[in-house]
């Protein structure tokens, strides 16, 4: 059975002020690791908030260790955001 998710992110340290989320460094690759989470139907929804603050992304996975143990494979998070 699956469960619904949500992940949180946040700008972290490397993030560059000013720039939009895809202007930051990584959101190319980000972007090649997303499309087939959603292709596949793991990423429900996803994206960033209009203010520019952060990032929703719901996943559909079999238990929060296959969420954590994934995103923390996204080039995006390399010193960008923070999953909560």
């Amino acid at each position: 059975m699956k469960n619904t998710f949500i992940i949180l992110w946040g700008p972290g340290p490397a993030w560059v002020p000013g720039k939009t989320v895809r202007e930051q460094p990584y959101w190319d690759q980000h972007a090649a690791f997303m499309d087939p989470l959603f292709g596949n139907g793991m990423v429900v929804l996803g994206g960033p908030f209009a203010d520019a603050t952060g990032s929703l992304v719901v996943v559909e996975a079999e238990n929060e260790h296959e969420v954590t143990a994934l995103f923390a494979q996204d080039p995006f998070l390399v010193g960008h955001p923070t999953i909560e």
